[in-house]
């Protein structure tokens, strides 16, 4: 299945070039779809236009309120952002993102001098709202309605002092303290230079804040609770020895090796996950011409192998990311790493799987964060394999496909027809199923 986007001008007006023949459904939206957007179904011959009309859901509501301080006085330079939940759950990442700058056509609203403000064009649906004083101090709101009168507050912040050691070694002379909350949206890196050790965060909102230090080669990850404005003292921090990572990045299936991939190792979990790999100036991060890379100061315990083709020109170009538990001390090798490649030439259709399946919500337990058949189509391929409603998928061909290593599915997936799939569940069934030809494209 693909999509394609494209905005409409200012009297609604819109045009998707370049299409094949068959039947497409079109729809329209602000943001995100709301149960107002209704879908239309529409064909297109070769050589011809069609026309549709589409209706998209009203953007008529409000949510209006007040903002005050932590003695309940109104604060009246607060700047108000939004985003909209999807399925009830909170907008967390788009409210963080609006930390760092605005994106669209929603630009923040300062609160009045009596601490007052209104956010209009609002679409019938659940909203994270948050306020911000320049200079320090925040508030949000999550699952507010349209037509809400809401009272945003400040409160004092808080702040964090602790010292970094690590045994048997000298005081790190650099540091670098890296927290994050990821209910609110937030993420801080600082660094501190020649303290011998020593740090202090400063205005820290109330919350579960994940940490990590590092310095001096060593690396610590932790969590602390903050209450409203409180200064905690004493948080000291035992730095474990970082360790040097080794292996080789080979294709799976054919284990032939991949040269010319920059490769880096991030953790996996708490502050400092999920960030960007960066094309360094370490050349020992690049596999050379026999799939080999060795990667420094990588932290022990769950961590993101990443890799990023240095030449990304090539259509076969696919990035790496697979997740593995490193331990030990010195040099660590993990063997070979699979490299999943598309099994599908440019321009073919992928084989069709002949069951449904939905993906993990955010918050589920770790043990369902996996893709759960949903339907399975009774003259389809995967009919009489024993696969069965509810199955949690977590084996593909050999590899994870569960909890961070999901994106290996759709990799693996997307085969011709004809290819033959092997899928472990979570119940402990493994199954064959023999991917079938898709539908051909209706043409009227």
């Amino acid at each position: 299945m693909s999509f394609r986007r494209n905005r409409s001008d200012a009297d609604g007006a819109f045009a998707v070039d370049a299409l094949l023949s068959g039947t497409y459904r079109v729809i329209a939206c602000r943001d995100t779809l709301s149960p107002g957007d209704v879908p239309t179904t529409v064909t297109v011959r070769t050589g011809q236009t069609a026309t549709v009309k589409l209706i998209t859901a009203s953007q008529s509501g409000a949510i209006t309120g007040v903002v005050v301080d932590a003695a309940n006085h109104p604060v009246p330079d607060a700047f108000l952002s939004w985003a909209p939940e999807h399925d009830g759950r909170s907008a967390t990442l788009s409210i963080g993102g609006k930390r760092y700058g605005w994106h669209g056509d929603a630009r923040p609203v300062l609160s009045a001098t009596d601490g007052t403000f209104q956010l209009t064009g609002l679409a019938n649906k659940t909203y994270s709202v948050h306020a911000e004083r320049r200079g320090g101090g925040e508030a949000i709101a999550q699952h507010v309605a349209v037509g809400t009168r809401l009272t945003l507050q400040i409160k004092r912040r808080g702040s964090l002092t602790g010292i970094a050691r690590q045994q048997g070694a000298p005081p790190p002379r650099d540091l670098r303290v890296i927290l994050e909350d990821t209910e609110a949206g937030l993420k801080r890196s600082e660094w501190f230079y020649m303290t011998g050790g020593r740090f202090t965060l400063t205005d820290l909102p109330a919350g579960h804040l994940d940490i990590v230090v590092e310095g001096n080669g060593g690396h610590a990850a932790t969590a602390v609770d903050l209450q409203d404005g409180e200064a905690r003292t004493g948080f000291d921090i035992e730095l474990t020895p970082q360790v040097t990572v080794t292996g080789r990045l080979v294709e799976h299936g054919t284990q032939k090796p991949v040269p010319r991939y920059q490769m880096a190792a991030i953790p996996a979990q708490g502050a400092g996950a999920r960030e960007a790999v960066v094309l360094g100036e370490d050349p020992e991060a690049v596999t050379d011409e026999a799939g080999r890379f060795v990667l420094h100061h990588v932290p022990l315990g769950l961590v993101q192998l990443q890799g990023v083709p240095r030449d990304s020109s090539s259509n076969e170009a696919v990035w790496l990311s697979i997740t593995r538990a490193i331990s030990g001390t010195g040099t660590v090798d993990v063997g070979d790493v699979g490299l999943i490649k598309s099994r599908l030439k440019e321009g073919d259709r992928p084989g069709v799987l002949g069951f449904q399946f939905e993906s993990p919500r955010g918050d589920a337990p770790t043990e369902q964060r996996a893709y759960k058949i949903s339907a399975i189509d009774a003259a389809g391929p995967a009919a009489a394999s024993g696969l069965q409603v509810g199955d949690f998928i977590i084996m593909c061909d050999g590899v994870d496909v569960f909890d961070r290593n999901l994106p290996n599915w759709w990799t693996l997936i997307d085969a011709p027809p004809g290819t033959k799939l092997t899928i472990g569940t979570r119940r402990g069934f493994t199954a064959t199923v023999v991917l079938a030809a898709p539908p051909p494209f209706r043409s009227p």
